[in-house]
């Protein structure tokens, strides 16, 4: 992706005409500025990042680049967060872990929409409404989250579908298994016998007997 935008800085030459167009005098530094096609790329990155938090993390995504000083200095790219109400910023892995995996897992989606997709320029992924073909794979999605925050998680999961994902959750969170749509299947999967043979049953999402049964084979009450 970088290649499609390179060089990532280029001179900033004085316009015609003006006292500065002159040649710089000895020992002076050239003024140098990020390439604006590199800047508006991860701008339209932070905003396709952003659009895929969910909706318990009330921040957005912003993405700095800092260009090398140095001979042995790189372009570094640093992703952080803003939280929309202390408008703080800071790196996401201050945040906590539940956080910071869906920050994560944001800003991994985003990316490979705009790397691995069939769009060659990342503004087109802002137009995209129906993202059909992609497949969603979340595996304990509640891992470290408060319970409202697993609520929020499943909001989420409506809007991705909404959207065109498919999504395949692997969960063991009784808020997922009272959940009940008619885009839902619920599939148990157990593993029994010498040797384990693994058995799967697709369940009707309104099979509440089913689902209780469910429930108390994970030790759910």
């Amino acid at each position: 992706v970088l290649l499609k935008v390179w060089p990532p800085m280029r001179f900033a030459a004085p316009e015609p005409g003006t006292a500065e167009s002159g040649q710089p005098e000895s020992g002076e530094p050239e003024s140098w500025k990020i390439n604006e096609s590199l800047q508006e790329f991860f701008n339209q990155f932070a905003v396709l990042a952003t659009r895929f938090l969910p909706d318990f993390l009330d921040c957005s995504i912003q993405a700095s680049i800092h260009l090398p000083t140095q001979w042995n200095d790189r372009l570094r790219i640093t992703l952080r967060y803003r939280d929309r109400e202390s408008e703080k910023s800071d790196v996401v892995g201050s945040l906590g872990r539940g956080s910071a995996r869906w920050v994560a897992a944001a800003i991994q989606i985003a990316l490979d929409l705009i790397v691995r997709g069939r769009h060659s320029d990342s503004a087109e992924v802002l137009r995209e409404e129906n993202f059909s073909g992609y497949v969603l794979l979340l595996d304990e999605p509640e891992a470290h989250l408060h319970p409202l925050a697993v609520k929020s998680i499943i909001r989420w999961c409506h809007r991705m579908v909404a959207l065109g994902f498919n999504i395949v959750v692997a969960s063991h969170h009784e808020e997922f298994l009272r959940h009940s749509d008619a885009d839902v299947a619920h599939v148990h999967i157990s593993r029994s016998g010498n040797p384990p043979e693994t058995q799967a049953r697709t369940l009707l999402a309104s099979a509440t007997p089913l689902l209780q049964d469910v429930a108390r084979d994970l030790g759910m009450h």
